[in-house]
Formats: C-alpha cells, sequence, structure tokens
C-alpha cells in the first residue's frame, strides 16, 4: 500500500523557502507512519517502520501534509491518522459509522443559506435544533500535548470497521506546534466514550481521555515535516 511508503531523511539542517515554494512543494511526497507487527505482517508494509512502541490499541499511525480547502492563511495542513482496534473505547459522533466535520457545518446545508445561522436555528422546531446540535460533536474530542503546548484537535473524518476490527480517526493538527525545536514528546489525548461532557469546561480532566504517546523515532519526522511545511505557508500567505 504506497499510502505508507516514507521518504524522508530523519535532520534536515537548512532548507530554502521561495517566492516559487508552491510550485516546488511536492506535499504528497511528505509522510511519515509507524505500525505493530502485526499490522505491517497483515498489510504486508515495509519493516522499517514497525515499532513495538505503540499502545496494543493503536495498530498504525500516519502523518501527512494536505492542500487545505478551506480558506485559510495556511495552504497546507498537516494530519494524523489512526488505525485502532475497534474495541477501543472512544467517543464518535453522535450518528453514524462513517461521516466527515464537513457532514455537521451548517454550510453544507442549503437549509442555512437564506438567513443567519442563529436566526434559523430559533425558527427550527426544537427537536430538530436539538439533533442537529447534538450531532456536532467533533470538537474538543481529543487535545495534542506538545511540549507545553495544548492545543484542541479536530476530529476531520473518521470511519468504524474500515477493515475488520479496526477502526481509522483523522485529525487535523498544526503543522507550526509540531514544528518547535522544544518539542520532545506529542502525546494525544482522545475522549473516551463515557467521558463526562466537556464542551463547556475549560480544563480538561485527564481521566476523560485515553492518552497515546507517540514514539520518540516517529515524532523527529513529523517534525522535520511540520517544520518545512510550516516556513513554506508563511511564505504563501
Amino acid at each position: 500500500m504506497s499510502v505508507f511508503v516514507v521518504g524522508l531523511v530523519l535532520v534536515i539542517t537548512s532548507f530554502s523557502v521561495s517566492a516559487d515554494s508552491d510550485e516546488e512543494y511536492d506535499f504528497s511526497q511528505e509522510r511519515a507512519s509507524v505500525y505493530s507487527i502485526d499490522f505491517s505482517e497483515r498489510f504486508v508494509l515495509p519493516n522499517e517502520n514497525r515499532t513495538e512502541q505503540l499502545d496494543e490499541a493503536i495498530n498504525a499511525i500516519h502523518f501527512s501534509v494536505e492542500k487545505n480547502p478551506h480558506k485559510s492563511r495556511n495552504k497546507y495542513s498537516c494530519a494524523l491518522k489512526f488505525y485502532i482496534n475497534s474495541q477501543m473505547p472512544i467517543a464518535y459522533p453522535v450518528e453514524g459509522d462513517v461521516g466527515s466535520e464537513s457532514v455537521v457545518m451548517t454550510k453544507e446545508h442549503f437549509i442555512f443559506d437564506d438567513v443567519a445561522r442563529g436566526k434559523k436555528f430559533k425558527e427550527l422546531d426544537a427537536d430538530d435544533s436539538r439533533q442537529f446540535l447534538r450531532s456536532n460533536t467533533y470538537r474538543l474530542m481529543a487535545f495534542l500535548h506538545a511540549g507545553r503546548r495544548i492545543s484542541s484537535l479536530s476530529m476531520s473524518s473518521f470511519k468504524k470497521n474500515i477493515f475488520t476490527g479496526i477502526n481509522y480517526l483523522k485529525y487535523d493538527v498544526s503543522c507550526y506546534g509540531l514544528s518547535s525545536s522544544k518539542v520532545k514528546d506529542v502525546v494525544i489525548w482522545i475522549k473516551k466514550d463515557d467521558a463526562k461532557d466537556n464542551s463547556r469546561r475549560v480544563r480538561q480532566d485527564p481521566d476523560d481521555f485515553i492518552h497515546i504517546t507517540l514514539p520518540e523515532k516517529f515524532v523527529n519526522k513529523i517534525k522535520v515535516i511540520a517544520k518545512k511545511t510550516a516556513a513554506i505557508n508563511k511564505v504563501l500567505r
């Protein structure tokens, strides 16, 4: 599966960024993977990215750079993709086995085109309004702890049982936040399915989350990619 082929060096001392960087930047090759031995044998993947440092419920983690589909200061965005044991008790958006964040965005639905969102919700039946807002549970479901930096992650898409016994989660992450030389340890917190409602909390309860520590070698790889991508985004603004 070519999606897991890694073509990068572990250390880049310097690189130049020019006004032509957008044309020169082959972002499709900026990727890194790490996976368990069982996962690599199941999907016939290169041995070089195998590790025994992943938690038992984590089959694989993939980091990639993508063109930002939304209007943003940053043309390129970074993403972390998890292939996890389907029995892992994490919280998913309320409805469905598959979805993307756009599914629960008001701009996705024509019924919100004619009036301001706030006014429209006041006009909706209470059950319709409650159901739509209840389904919008992609936010505050995960956090990234990188050094002293803590940032909320948005689950941009998910698919239950993408393969037998494996669920897929995709989170958008800050390229800039991962690029700092001060970042040593990176831990992802993913909300448990029986966690308290944290939508109105300023401080999160660590016990409400499953903690996934990314392997050090993998972190070093993605820091190189994130730093390069953040620099190119800065030039292209």
